[in-house]
């Protein structure tokens, strides 16, 4: 809103209030012959929601910053993070060395998760 009140000389009018509070429910509504289904919505909300984890994802691990995910991405983030835990340098995970209660190898179960172990 504060966008819309800058842009209109600190006043709106419920048109311009509309258009900012939910363009992109509305253009699902309309993307949807005018009505949205539960259904529908869900996967929408789904959709959206793993896009977004996708990018956090590949932003975690491109290393060439072209906005792609290749498999020496993948191995270089490994050997990063395998060099950050092995604290004595001895080529070898030790069990005293994982922090405590994290466990490698199992993906956590959440909303908002968007690691992949």
């Amino acid at each position: 809103l504060d966008k819309a009140m800058t842009a209109s000389d600190g006043t709106i009018t419920f048109d311009q209030f509309s258009d900012a509070m939910n363009p992109r429910l509305k253009k699902l509504v309309a993307d949807n012959g005018g009505k949205l289904t539960v259904a529908q919505l869900a996967d929408a909300l789904e959709k959206a929601r793993f896009e977004r984890m996708a990018r956090r994802i590949i932003a975690r691990y491109d290393t060439k910053g072209d906005g792609t995910l290749r498999a020496d991405d993948i191995t270089g983030r490994e050997k990063k993070v395998f060099a950050m835990l092995d604290r004595n340098n001895d080529g070898k995970i030790e069990k005293s060395e994982l922090p405590k209660g994290h466990r490698f190898g199992h993906h956590r179960q959440s909303d908002d998760d968007d690691s992949v172990q």
